[in-house]
């Protein structure tokens, strides 16, 4: 054995050189201080005497593969405190490779062996006081060697050895042993090679590794695992035997093949018992269903992570629950107490928590749990305001001197201690749940908090130590993916780039994330562009998801062969929300053509090119064509500020272009009286905070000249001494402490003096990061001269890579939202500065403005010299498309609302720039109409097909036909094509058709026979009583079977003034210290409620405006509910109306209507009141559906209902009317139709009565048979 130096061996391995063949070369004797090369087969490494790579070469020939190899080039090196060492000599005798750091009186020996091409560096021991890491393999490849096809693996063999960079085509690579784990067992191995040699050494790696975990489907296998290549959709926690077999149908629809569910509690993994009676037995069985339909099914986990509903939690705590910080009880606490008097100094403690805060407010003393919201951080120290035997622990007496655990928790869940059995037992029984229940696949959610198992510097180990248990006790291959990717992962992982959707400025997010796909050809992954979710209007601060964005992210999947996943869609929102109707038969068809391969590689190459778009079509005949694209987006802030005119380039062919015009928020009149003023200049440090890039000089400044408005302006002055095209930053930051609520005031008005010299100005709101981490943006491009006015009101992003920012967060730009009602920052920064130039410019007082819903009249643009004018009003997120010859009006939610014909002559866009103009009438006075115009055009088509043998036929076996809204049969809606590439027998049609509302033109809410619910008259009716418990019902995570949530106060009452009918309304104030508060008050039926017969329910709500929610929800019989939520963006009396339908409710015994009051903000009043609470039917009916199909018309002799589905099976000639759970079979009138190859006229034809009014969605399935 080796003798120390000083202090003897850390951790000496007794292992010799494990038995694997050995090719070694040792120059110049092997002497001290002679050369070493390390070589395998295939490459070879030389190192200096004092351990510097000096080359890598080939083998055999010895070609030199680098010479320069970064920076000191040091092979190995050791941590020695805060100072790292570099050998001061190097040998290699016999296979052991020893290594020696005078300056730290240290020294390491390392076996040096091969696994097939592969160099295996095995750590035997470290000799050496206070060595705390080891670096035995670091190694850089310079540009040159990569740009000739060489890459580098540098690959951990352990969960105890630190490797950085994936293996795989890399850079760069280093492995690490820590005193903290053992550095005799650090283990790497190091390849050097091409790209097939190199996924196939990698192979070898794997298979003669034992302490990693093989996986046929991850690493090095899993680009040859054709699953991995698969679309999944969210399936939710509620897949049961009743139900999967909608859900397999939504998934085909969607076309995708895989479901990944949420069945079980984390930490012990139990089913869900509501959906899963018999547990894992049930959940089998649902599996099983979902492999019978040829799908594979998924379980979604968070990890290590603990419910704290779970055993592990509760009732009796256990001990192996992960700590970070240890007190002492200074006084006895007995069971009433509600502090937790400590010794120990608590100034790290808080009781801050949140999602992105790795901390709890919990403390655990013997088998008690004590949630607490205050900390004393001065002597007496003590933990505050405790709740006693939290999450269903007991209550119990504690003694002087007992031990006072903090538990760390992390994405509201505890967390196990990393080093217990408890950490292996929870990988362990996942992996039972997996092997019994047969899943497919497993998505370790939250792995990206592994952080709070034992900080930071640790989380990789904590990562790849819950992860490789798992596989080592799984009994086959599951696709793996993980929310993050430290090295280990990767021999298991079997695709990546699953990232959550974003809210707005979604084609520069798409093309961002698969821009960072691409890196993972690298290391042999398949890749993914989700997770996604079709969007529909959720207010000023999130972008709806239009055809165009779904058809962008079906591109990119398309090039680079990316799976899909989505989100947030059910078999009910399917077909009630129009609009994902629609983008689902985008996403369905692209995922076809992918999975079949339909396109060559030539085409798919130009799909993947950043920034291009383009749009499918399908030929007369049948086939799929791609052509070039360009929807280009403009925002109108006002149609007299400029803003109206603008440019379009088109570079597609003269052409009439595609339009569509959304209306936007307003905010209100900057000097209105009651303004709130978020930045006065008053003075020169009221925004202090001051930094700015080394090459940037900048001042900010409160004056009186130039003034706009008020006595002061800011004065923003800033020379760029830099280079052009470099960074050219400053900022200036504001703290509101306490954080500010803007709530009701999330616009910003400022007027801003220009000096044209076209740099951008951005006044960013931030929120505390334990709430939200959110960038909102709002940018303004100073490329005009003096005084101009700003309306901010989107947060943006589209533009955030027009510079270079100081700061980048994907999620934080592209995905979270500021809280408005707590604004802890405002930052004005500049940027863009011209190098070698000084910019100026003034900035009048910053002043929160209210939201206003400003509907845009008689919206016109002018084309190519030509007015064309649309006859139509577009309310406040809704949204007008033109396509050239007519317009459709689509409401919020995509529903098809107005068809129109605008006045004017169709104009064309030339080849070039074209001047483009919009207008329009502004209904609400002293507000700025704003709108986002989109502008499409198409070039020639463009790609090829496959050779049709190389086509996977099987994979377009089904085609679903874009939905057809109709809103009128009036020969243009209700009549259509449809287009089959092959004919008769081979194709099979089946139809369906959903009928979305039919209703008379008066209004049945006030109709004689509609049954008044609560005419909210009498406030009695919510009183509390010994029978009105409808507390038992009221549950948020942390707080049940109270009216509010802790800061809330609340009050209903009658008002006798303001009411639409009867003798008054009911009113409903409520006030929060904390924002996102809630309130509830409810009432008791004496006599169950039965509202069958009944179609729809109805009230009116007077609305404050100011974003809270309110929301009324039906509890039956049995407990279960049916909600009715809405949002109150909007001042003044509003009707809504909810259809009746929900499964698993019972709408013949509603025993209590509960009032929520919810998304409260912090320290501010909201009121509302509500009247006329009724339900009522629809009686006008769709009766007698008939489509007509070239010459044959098939005729469905029925009635259909508000919600009905009418659903024909071409196959088996059958057809059925789904209303909610009910089936209701339909004879069939007429000739069955048929398809001929090529375009096929469709017609629609019904009978309503001649007052009816009616919206239905027809979709058309062809079915061909492809053996």
């Amino acid at each position: 054995m080796l003798k120390n130096l000083r202090t003897g061996f850390v951790g000496i391995s007794q292992l010799s050189l494990r038995g694997f063949p050995l090719l070694l070369g040792l120059m110049l004797g092997g002497g001290a201080g002679a050369q070493v090369t390390l070589e395998t087969e295939a490459f070879g490494i030389r190192l200096s005497p004092k351990g510097r790579v000096e080359s890598v070469f080939a083998k055999p020939g010895g070609d030199i593969i680098a010479t320069d190899t970064g920076k000191g080039g040091a092979f190995l090196s050791i941590r020695q405190g805060a100072a790292s060492h570099s050998p001061s000599a190097l040998t290699l005798e016999s296979g052991v490779l020893t290594a020696t750091f005078a300056a730290a009186e240290a020294k390491a020996v390392i076996d040096v062996g091969t696994i097939g091409a592969a160099l295996r560096l095995s750590v035997r021991g470290v000799a050496g006081a206070d060595v705390t890491s080891l670096t035995f393999a670091e190694l850089t490849l310079p540009k040159a060697a990569r740009d000739a096809g060489w890459g580098l693996s540098v690959a951990a063999l352990n969960e105890f050895t630190s490797g950085v960079a994936h293996p795989g085509m890399k850079a760069f690579g280093r492995a690490t042993a820590y005193s903290r784990f053992g550095l005799e067992r650090g283990e790497a191995a190091v390849v050097v090679a091409k790209r097939d040699p190199m996924r196939e050494s990698l192979k070898a790696v794997v298979e003669a590794a034992p302490a990693i975990p093989k996986s046929t489907i991850g690493g090095p296998f899993a680009v040859e695992a054709p699953h991995a290549y698969g679309s999944y959709l969210f399936a939710g926690r509620n897949v049961t035997e009743e139900n999967v077999d909608e859900v397999i149908e939504l998934a085909d629809r969607l076309g995708l093949n895989q479901l990944n569910m949420h069945p079980v509690r984390y930490g012990d993994w139990k089913p869900n018992a509501t959906y899963y009676p018999e547990g894992r037995k049930s959940l089998k069985r649902v599996i099983d269903k979902i492999h019978a339909a040829g799908m594979l099914a998924g379980v979604h986990t968070y990890s290590e992570f603990l419910s704290k509903s779970c055993p592990y939690v509760t009732p009796v705590p256990d001990r192996r629950l992960g700590v970070d910080a240890v007190f002492t009880l200074s006084e006895p606490l007995d069971e009433a107490g509600k502090t937790v008097p400590v010794v120990e100094a608590t100034d790290t403690m808080s009781a801050t928590t949140g999602f992105f805060i790795r901390n709890s407010a919990t403390v655990r003393i013997d088998d008690e749990l004590i949630v607490y919201k205050g900390v004393s951080k001065a002597a007496p120290f003590g933990f505050s305001e405790c709740t006693r035997g939290a999450y269903g622990t007991t209550k119990s007496a504690h003694a002087k001197g007992a031990t006072v655990h903090h538990l760390r928790e992390c994405f509201g869940l505890f967390v196990p201690d990393g080093d217990s059995t408890l950490f292996d037992e929870v990988a362990r029984n996942l992996a039972d749940l997996i092997n019994e229940c047969g899943f497919d696949m497993l998505y370790l959610d939250a792995l990206d908090g592994s952080d709070a198992v034992a900080g930071r510097p640790w989380s990789w180990h904590y990562a790849a130590k819950f992860t490789l248990e798992i596989f080592r006790h799984l009994d086959r291959p599951v696709l793996a993916e993980m929310s993050t990717f430290p090295h280990h992962l990767w021999y298991v992982r079997s695709r990546s780039g699953a990232w959550d959707h974003p809210t707005r400025s979604h084609k520069v997010f798409i093309d961002i994330h698969a821009g960072a796909n691409r890196a993972l050809e690298q290391i042999f992954l398949p890749s993914h562009l989700g997770w996604w979710r079709y969007k529909t209007w959720h207010g000023f601060s999130q972008e709806p998801t239009y055809f165009d964005d779904i058809e962008h992210l079906g591109v990119r999947c398309l090039g680079a062969n990316s799976g899909v996943s989505i989100q947030g869609v059910s078999a009910t929102t399917l077909r009630t929300v129009p609009a994902l109707t629609r983008l689902a038969a985008i996403t369905r068809q692209y995922e076809a053509l992918r999975r079949a391969g339909y396109f060559d590689e030539a085409t798919c190459e130009k799909l993947r090119e950043t920034g291009k778009e383009f749009a499918l079509r399908q030929t007369p005949t049948g086939q799929w064509e791609l052509r070039p694209s360009a929807y280009s987006r403009h925002k109108v802030t006002a149609p007299d500020n400029g803003s109206e005119r603008w440019t379009v380039v088109n570079e597609q062919g003269r052409q009439r272009p595609f339009i569509r015009i959304q209306a936007l928020h307003s905010a209100g009149p900057y000097d209105a009286t009651d303004d709130r003023i978020v930045a006065e200049f008053a003075t020169d440090d009221e925004f202090g905070d001051h930094k700015a890039i080394k090459a940037v000089k900048a001042t900010l400044k409160s004056v009186s000249t130039p003034v706009k408005v008020g006595k002061t302006s800011a004065l923003l002055t800033a020379t760029n001494t830099g280079k052009p095209g470099a960074s050219s930053w400053a900022r200036w930051t504001k703290t509101f402490d306490p954080p500010i609520n803007l709530t009701g005031r999330q616009a910003l008005g400022v007027w801003v003096h220009g000096d044209g010299k076209g740099e951008i100005l951005n006044l960013q709101l931030r929120s505390p990061i334990h709430m939200t981490y959110a960038y909102g943006e709002h940018y303004i491009k100073v490329d005009f001269t003096g005084w101009k006015y700003f309306e901010l009101v989107e947060p943006d992003g589209e533009d955030y890579r027009s510079a270079k920012w100081p700061y980048r967060s994907w999620y934080a730009i592209y995905r979270s939202t500021t809280r408005y009602n707590a604004i802890s920052k405002m930052t004005i920064y500049v940027n863009n500065i011209p190098a070698g130039e000084t910019v100026t410019c003034a900035l009048s007082p910053v002043r929160a403005l209210p939201l206003v819903e400003s509907p845009i009249a008689n919206p016109s643009v002018v084309v190519g010299g030509q007015r064309l004018t649309f006859p139509v009003t577009i309310p406040t997120g809704s949204y007008l498309e033109y396509d050239g010859d007519v317009a459709r009006l689509f409401g919020r939610k995509g529903q098809l609302n107005v068809v129109v014909k605008p006045s004017g002559e169709p104009a064309l866009l030339d080849v070039g720039d074209n001047p483009f103009e919009f207008g329009c009438d502004v209904p609400v006075r002293d507000v700025r109409a704003r709108a986002m115009v989109t502008v499409g055009l198409y070039g020639q088509p463009l790609g090829n097909r496959q050779r049709s043998g190389d086509v996977k036929w099987e994979e377009m076996a089904r085609e679903v036909d874009a939905p057809r809204q109709i809103i009128a049969l009036d020969g243009l809606q209700n009549r259509w094509t449809t287009v089959s590439r092959d004919a008769g027998k081979r194709t099979i049609l089946d139809f369906e058709l959903v009928v979305h509302s039919v209703s008379t033109t008066a209004s049945p809410h006030d109709a004689p026979g509609a049954l008044v619910i609560d005419s909210f008259d009498d406030p009695a009716t919510f009183a509390d009583s010994p029978g009105n418990d409808y507390l038992q019902y009221v549950r948020s995570s942390s707080r049940s079977g109270f009216a509010t949530s802790e800061g809330v106060t609340h009050e209903l009452g009658v008002e006798r003034r303001s009411k639409k009918y009867g003798k008054g309304s009911l009113r409903y104030v409520a006030k929060g210290t904390h924002g996102g508060g809630w309130s509830a008050r409810g009432r008791h039926f004496a006599k169950p409620l039965d509202l069958n017969g009944h179609t729809h329910i109805g009230f009116w709500i007077k609305g404050d405006g100011l974003g809270e929610t309110l929301y009324f929800q039906f509890r039956d019989s049995k407990g279960a509910h049916f909600d009715m939520k809405t949002a109150i963006t909007f001042t003044g009396w509003r009707f809504v109306d909810f259809e009746l339908q929900k499964r698993d409710f019972d709408f013949a015994a509603i025993e209590y209507l509960i009032l929520y009051y919810n998304s409260l903000p912090a320290n501010q009043s909201v009121a509302c009141q509500v009247d006329a609470m009724r339900a009522y039917s629809v009686a006008a009916t769709v009766r007698d559906p008939a489509l007509t199909v070239g010459r044959r018309t098939v005729m469905f002799p029925t009635e259909l209902r508000t919600g009905d589905v009418l659903a024909y099976d071409g196959a088996t000639r059958r057809c059925e009317i789904r209303r909610g759970g009910e089936r209701i079979a339909v004879t069939l009138k007429g000739k069955v139709p048929k398809l001929k190859k090529g375009v096929n006229d469709l017609e629609l034809v019904v009978r309503s009565g001649p007052e009816a009014k009616l919206a239905v969605t027809v979709q058309i399935m062809k079915r061909y048979d492809v053996r």
